[in-house]
């Protein structure tokens, strides 16, 4: 999970981020990341990548370490995507469609 400030971009630990919770993009939030940049940013891999059989098809699926969640990426096109968490413990899973954003070279969610 990676998160920008003004100093770029840099890896947080999902480990620290609550689940379930949504989180305005409000001044007071990005006053928040700054102040806790120290607690929440890591140098170390917090995932690993795995081909997994899921509904049917095997799919590239990020494994968090420390928390019940996998994201599983399908391609639907050139410069789309299919992202679905599934959650442990939830009864569905949440699925986003990620755009490459070609000008800046980013995924858009």
């Amino acid at each position: 999970m990676n998160t920008i400030n003004k100093k770029g971009l840099y890896a947080i630990n999902p480990f620290l981020i609550p689940l379930g919770r949504r989180l305005p993009k409000t001044k007071l939030l990005r006053l928040a990341m700054v102040l806790l940049k120290p607690i929440l940013k890591t140098n170390n891999s917090k995932a690993c990548m795995r081909m997994i059989k899921y509904r049917c098809k095997i799919k590239g699926t990020m494994i968090y370490d420390q928390k019940g969640i996998k994201d599983h990426f399908a391609k639907i096109e050139e410069n789309t995507m299919l992202w679905a968490m599934d959650i442990e413990g939830a009864k569905t899973p949440y699925f986003f469609v990620l755009e490459r954003d070609s000008k800046n070279k980013t995924i858009r969610v």
